[in-house]
């Protein structure tokens, strides 16, 4: 798969190593002490402004299935906040069942002749070299059940919200309608 990232063309395989060379260029040394700002949040996290500065990235995230298979996809530039998680800057959590969700949307792209299935296990295997934590579901399925019984979220975007809530920390999601339903979310174009 070729994806185009500002003037170059890379890989996939190549894109993580992008991700990395980028975030490590913008952050000469790690992150200066003045660039971290104090947000309030329930626990007081410390958040900081991307390089770009069109995006507010937190030392830990849970990231949700859109949110990476937007990084993922060709036809969106890669949110700073995917970049940072990609490269380990900054802490990356998800609820397991995010793996499921990403093969759910790389078969749709192959079925939709979007993707060619090398493409999507290519796809895949980006996702996997991300130095995310995953957390079991079955911990989280009590609380995930009711919160989706009792709001407007699906069961599986319960999971997110409910392991955002529990860590105290932003969940990066692509959908509008979960950021909306979770304060403090950061919403990727």
């Amino acid at each position: 798969m070729i994806l185009v990232l500002g003037h170059e063309t890379l890989t996939l395989v190549e894109r993580l190593e992008e991700f990395r060379r980028r975030w490590s260029e913008a952050h000469p040394g790690g992150l200066p002490a003045g660039a971290r700002a104090r947000v309030a949040t329930r626990r007081g996290s410390s958040r900081r402004r991307s390089s770009a500065g069109s995006a507010t990235v937190a030392d830990a995230v849970v990231v949700d299935a859109s949110a990476v298979v937007r990084a993922l996809s060709r036809a969106h530039p890669t949110p700073n906040a995917i970049e940072a998680v990609a490269a380990g800057a900054v802490r990356g959590h998800a609820p397991d069942i995010i793996v499921a969700e990403l093969v759910s949307a790389l078969a749709v792209y192959v079925r939709a002749a979007a993707w060619s299935l090398e493409e999507a296990r290519a796809g895949l295997e980006l996702f996997a070299s991300f130095p995310l934590e995953l957390h079991a579901s079955s911990t989280l399925a009590r609380t995930a059940l009711e919160r989706a019984a009792t709001s407007a979220l699906s069961a599986y975007d319960a999971f997110y919200a409910v392991l955002a809530e529990a860590l105290e920390i932003p969940l990066v999601t692509a959908d509008r309608r979960l950021a909306a339903a979770l304060p403090g979310a950061l919403l990727v174009a």
